[in-house]
């Protein structure tokens, strides 16, 4: 296309066009993501949309049109993280894999090509622009894998950012193993609930299957860390399960880093309920299934039982919290948030409890803790083949909490809880730990 006069000049066009052409529809999935953390789907849009733009002018393609760029674009609409106080109301991508939750790049394509899909998609043109203004308005830099060029294509019509662009809600990506789940998504009180299960190997991902990310109030309260570089001697940390909000399994020793994959299923979605299972096999090592239940209708909380067979030691409920502090009481940890909304965990199971804090590394999204950013991981540990039961309550500062009280089910190995709000409503959470159907009749 530079030097068209070059010899085989258009059969090199051909032959490039025929290869971007067949990655963009045979290795992007059909929800317009793609099989590396998100941090490489945005490399992958400087090079397929800049060549959409190219080919248009050389020969008069709508790749635009013809291609699953628009997916791309929808997707990334989709995975948004909430605005956050700390990067002053921008919002961001979930750092899973190699990825940070500080780097908003992947939004510059948004506001770039927003123009070019006006005429095809104006509902989705508008949700880009409005998408890019939240993530700061980035343009493309002049790193590595960026093409500066592409900011000459940014359109100047400003008539596409509509106001009325709904809020992004539930978000159930199979491909890439992210089930993001939302509640009052657009306001100052949304939660946010990634949870992570890959039915494939993600390339540049990490050992974090059954790993989850937790905002509240627009805050993030249980975080992935991300990754601090490619060569830092940090690397085998960030990528490593202890790094993760899993359920870790010791072995000679130390933790076992999770597999590359795990499967998801039990998916629910209501007004009342969110709820799904991930199973984590270790092969010879262990199982466990990891249930959790997302409550609703003003409860703020989140349950997450690990049903673990065949494990070979203890397991370690691991969990990387976004606090300045954390207090053990009995089975509960207070961990201080940053900016007046708390995180209290409440461990029921194993009964005989031992729960510990510790600081580790992160990425930056909080303020510094003496000189470096960390989080402070809770971690409760349980004997060879207990099991774990946790909730997880978002407070505001000071705010009550609900009432846990454990009941008698008279029923071996099935346990069932009662948690009551102070305005009377309640939520009943039980769990079988045995191989067989039970049935059971609580009164609320």
């Amino acid at each position: 296309m530079t030097f068209p006069e070059a010899p085989h000049s258009r059969q090199f066009l051909t032959n490039g066009a025929l290869v971007i052409y067949g990655h963009m529809q045979n290795q992007l999935y059909d929800d317009g993501s793609w099989p590396e953390s998100s941090r490489y789907l945005s490399s992958v849009i400087n090079k397929f949309a800049p060549f959409a733009v190219a080919i248009g002018n050389a020969r008069g393609d709508d790749w635009f049109a013809e291609t699953k760029l628009p997916k791309v674009f929808e997707h990334l609409i989709n995975i948004q993280t909430p605005p956050y106080i700390y990067f002053n109301g921008k919002i961001g991508t979930p750092p899973v894999g190699d990825d940070t939750l500080k780097e908003q790049g992947a939004f510059a394509a948004l506001g770039i090509y927003s123009e070019k899909i006006t005429s095809i998609n104006p509902g989705l043109a508008a949700a880009m622009r409005k998408t890019w203004l939240k993530s700061g308005s980035p343009m493309n830099t002049y790193a590595s894998e960026a093409v500066s060029m592409q900011n000459f294509f940014t359109g100047t019509s400003g008539d596409i950012y509509e106001e009325s662009v709904k809020a992004p809600g539930d978000y159930l990506s199979e491909n890439i193993g992210q089930y993001i789940f939302r509640e009052n998504s657009g306001t100052d009180r949304e939660k946010f609930f990634d949870i992570i299960s890959n039915k494939s190997a993600l390339g540049h991902g990490h050992y974090d299957q059954g790993s989850f990310i937790f905002y509240a109030n627009g805050l993030p309260l249980v975080m992935d860390p991300g990754i601090d570089g490619y060569f830092n001697s940090t690397k085998r940390w960030y990528t490593g399960s202890s790094s993760h909000a899993c359920l870790l399994f010791a072995k000679n020793g130390d933790y076992l880093n999770t597999p590359t994959t795990s499967r998801a299923d039990g998916v629910i979605c209501s007004d009342e309920l969110n709820a799904m299972r991930v199973t984590v096999d270790y092969g010879a090592d262990g199982k466990h299934e990891r249930s959790f239940a997302l409550l609703e209708d003003g409860f703020g909380a989140v349950i997450i039982w690990d049903r673990v067979t065949g494990a070979g030691g203890e397991t370690v409920f691991n969990m990387p919290v976004t606090a300045k502090k954390s207090e053990i009481s009995g089975n509960t940890v207070y961990s201080t948030g940053y900016y007046g909304t708390d995180l209290k965990t409440t461990v029921l199971q194993p009964q005989k409890t031992d729960i510990t804090t510790r600081w580790g590394p992160s990425t930056e999204f909080m303020p510094k803790i003496s000189g470096g950013y960390k989080q402070n991981y809770v971690m409760s540990r349980a004997q060879k083949n207990e099991n774990h039961l946790v909730v997880l309550e978002a407070l505001k500062s000071g705010g009550a909490s609900l009432d846990i009280t454990e009941l008698d089910t008279g029923i071996p190995a099935v346990s069932a809880y009662r948690l009551q709000k102070l305005n009377g409503g309640c939520a009943f959470a039980v769990t079988n730990g045995s191989a067989s159907k039970k049935v059971l009749t609580v009164e609320s």
